[in-house]
């Protein structure tokens, strides 16, 4: 089980520094995630391209404490937490 979620955790950050994440901000996202208990490819798919839009939405999770990560991210989404509210703020430029 732990090997699933190494790998998992591996395949995230590759997939975030391939796509061209220039600045860290996602790939750091992602760690700060992990760090916290998070292992979901939810998070890689907000942060895929790491444009302006993910790069907000990665200074959401960044400045997230984790229990409002694992609650956001972890086996369900809730909506109401800080994260989403930031997340929701980002303006779609690109």
């Amino acid at each position: 089980m732990r090997k699933t979620y190494l790998m998992a955790s591996i395949f995230v950050a590759t997939a975030l520094l391939a796509a061209g994440c220039k600045t860290g901000t996602c790939a750091d996202a992602v760690e700060h995630a992990e760090a916290c208990g998070v292992d979901d490819l939810e998070l890689d798919d907000d942060l895929t391209g790491c444009s302006e839009h993910e790069a907000c939405r990665a200074s959401c999770v960044l400045d997230a404490p984790c229990d409002e990560i694992k609650a956001s991210f972890a086996g369900g989404t809730d909506r109401s937490t800080e994260v989403w509210r930031c997340y929701e703020q980002c303006p779609i430029s690109d």
